[in-house]
């Protein structure tokens, strides 16, 4: 069952409008929750009540993502960076541990690197260490056009959990990973 939530909305100095939930007391530590491409806050349904009711727990919908609104453009690292310390500033949090799930890393990081007075700590959850480099599927990702073909999603992230599965060590009867998996998570053959 999904945890329900009050959903409240934002409109940004950055132009744009985000969905976000709240919980726990106002007065903890604030903890803002940073999904993952392709994602929502919604992802982040499971962890929130397991998380000490004294921590001040936020989630937002990134720009493009759930309900936030689509621009046509402006989907940079710095553009979501910006979108985040613009929320902080338009809900009065003036720092917060910044928790990355995935890509969500790439924008704690940012926003760490630029505004590093607003960030409390970083969490960095299935994320890389480092900005420097380029991800093995940016260019795949780059090439993307709206709308997303579906087959495209299906398997990319068949191919995360599969690879994912394959990189930990778990193993799966029959489980092969080919090259399109090879190809997004930069496993090399």
């Amino acid at each position: 069952m999904a945890l329900q939530h009050v959903v409240r909305r934002v409109r940004l100095v950055t132009g744009v409008s985000l969905p976000y939930v709240v919980r726990g007391d106002p007065s903890g530590a604030a903890v803002l929750l940073l999904h993952p491409w392709a994602e929502s806050l919604r992802c982040f349904d499971r962890l929130i009540p397991l998380l000490p009711p004294s921590l001040h727990v936020v989630a937002i919908d990134q720009r493009g993502h759930g309900d936030a609104d689509k621009p046509a453009d402006g989907y940079s690292l710095a553009s979501f960076a910006s979108d985040v310390v613009a929320f902080m500033d338009a809900v009065g949090l003036t720092s917060a541990v910044l928790v990355g799930s995935s890509s969500g890393g790439y924008v704690a990081q940012q926003v760490a690197i630029d505004s590093p007075d607003r960030v409390a700590g970083l969490v960095l959850v299935g994320s890389p260490r480092s900005l420097h480099g380029r991800p093995a599927f940016a260019d795949e990702v780059e090439r993307l056009q709206d709308p997303v073909n579906p087959a495209w999603v299906r398997e990319s992230l068949t191919c995360s959990r599969e690879c994912t599965t394959s990189r930990t060590g778990s193993s799966r009867p029959g489980f092969k990973t080919d090259s399109a998996c090879r190809r997004m998570s930069g496993v090399t053959p």
